[in-house]
């Protein structure tokens, strides 16, 4: 692959060196990026019961990418903080991070009715 098509692709031509908020978008991007790809390949690689923990940390990682990546453009255009994209990934990624820690919970003892009391708790702070 061309070097010149790479950077294009992740918009590195865009990024100004001495922008440290662009810089930092773009480091989490990836960081988000690469891991959502870590967590999905390593499925393959260990006990059934990590599975799906590992398929909700992947989306959980991979919702976020998505959501820096498009942070970072809207930075980069308009100079402002894209809070409105923040508070949409908030809204997508915390529940999951709540069935997340359940899932690591429930080898070691986790009970399903402590969690749908947490949920239920969750639900009515959102409102």
């Amino acid at each position: 692959m061309n070097i010149n098509l790479a950077a294009e692709l992740v918009g590195l031509d865009r990024i100004i060196n001495s922008d440290p908020v662009a810089i930092t978008f773009f480091i989490g991007y990836m960081a988000m990026l690469a891991s959502a790809v870590f967590f999905l390949v390593e499925r393959g690689s260990v006990d059934g019961k990590w599975k799906l923990s590992l398929l909700v940390s992947a989306l959980i990682t991979g919702i976020a990418a998505v959501h820096y990546y498009y942070m970072r453009d809207f930075y980069m255009q308009t100079g402002t903080s894209p809070t409105a994209f923040r508070y949409v990934d908030w809204t997508l990624t915390v529940p999951l991070m709540c069935v997340e820690f359940y899932l690591l919970t429930k080898p070691f003892g986790a009970k399903g009715s402590h969690f749908n009391e947490a949920y239920r708790c969750f639900g009515s702070n959102a409102l």
